[in-house]
């Protein structure tokens, strides 16, 4: 038995820039934020920062985790609306 892909689409994904940084997201990520120790969640949310700004949280929706980073700047800085 043999399986050929002939043709692909990803629809499930979408690319953004953050920060200089080009990453693929869930398509219904609506939010992108870093929290303090440099992960990077998306939420279809707004987040807010929780226990002191350590990290983000949406309240209704999950957050997925796209990477790592490490960055100078607060944290707070780092959440971005997603078009």
């Amino acid at each position: 038995m043999s399986f050929i892909i002939e043709e692909f689409t990803n629809d499930a994904l979408k690319s953004i820039n953050y920060f200089g940084i080009d990453l693929s997201v869930p398509v219904d990520a609506k939010f992108i934020a870093t929290d303090d120790d440099g992960q990077i969640y998306v939420f279809d949310e707004e987040p807010n920062l929780v226990i002191d700004g350590a990290y983000f949280a949406a309240h209704g929706t999950t957050a997925v985790y796209v990477g790592k980073c490490k960055f100078k700047g607060d944290n707070k800085d780092s959440i971005m609306e997603i078009e």
